[in-house]
């Protein structure tokens, strides 16, 4: 299964079965876990987070991979001097 494959059926199962959710969720994280991309949640109004990569808004939940573009999210690393 591609990463897109993957994140089709994360949307999909949106729509979904539980069932089809759980599946579809292990499938996409074996994926994703392959994928060297990396980002992180940027904090947005009203305590909701966007993703660094793609800037899709997800609401308040942090999530360890983002569901719009697959990005493993990591905490932001600080800046030196900062």
């Amino acid at each position: 299964m591609t990463r897109e494959e993957a994140i089709k059926w994360l949307e999909y199962s949106k729509q979904g079965e539980i069932g089809k959710a759980v599946e579809a969720a292990d499938m996409a994280i074996k994926v994703l876990e392959q994928e060297p991309k990396t980002g992180h949640w940027k904090k947005w109004e009203y305590g909701t987070h966007r993703c660094s990569i793609c800037d899709k808004f997800i609401g308040r939940e942090r999530y360890p991979y983002c569901p719009y573009c697959g990005a493993k999210m990591v905490e932001p690393q600080e800046r030196s001097g900062e």
